[in-house]
């Protein structure tokens, strides 16, 4: 396995870990953790739709929306800004990258436009997620 890889892998390992209780979880450490997860991700796409519906869209179902998520205990109302902010920026990236692709082979433009179509959906999964819950739109 590549450095990389196992850079992505221990990363995401920390991220789902108990921390101190008097840990400051911020962009400095949460955020940085996710940023090497997601940068060094071998599957990119799944790594985000992972962020996405198991960790973002589950902080508001926990106990007056302050987390943490269960499998996530480094996601709380505290971090939800450091997962928000580097998780939408990669999104960004994913979608930017489909300019790069090859739209004149059919099958590689069925695929990018399922996949757009998901960022898209993920994009306002996210967007309603600070609407809906006054709690998370800081």
């Amino acid at each position: 396995t590549s450095f990389g890889k196992k850079l992505s892998d221990v990363s995401h390992k920390l991220l789902k870990e108990h921390w101190p209780e008097e840990t400051k979880m911020n962009k400095s450490n949460v955020g940085k953790l996710l940023t090497l997860f997601l940068e060094h991700s071998t599957d990119r796409m799944s790594s985000l739709t992972s962020l996405v519906n198991d960790v973002l869209l589950e902080l508001p179902h926990t106990e007056k929306c302050k987390g943490p998520v269960e499998n996530y205990p480094t996601c709380s109302s505290s971090s939800f800004g450091s997962y928000y902010t580097v998780v939408i920026s990669y999104l960004w990236k994913q979608l930017v990258k489909f300019f790069d692709c090859d739209t004149k082979n059919p099958s590689v433009a069925k695929k990018m436009f399922e996949t757009l179509a998901e960022l898209i959906d993920f994009l306002q999964s996210l967007f309603d997620l600070t609407r809906e819950n006054e709690c998370l739109a800081k």
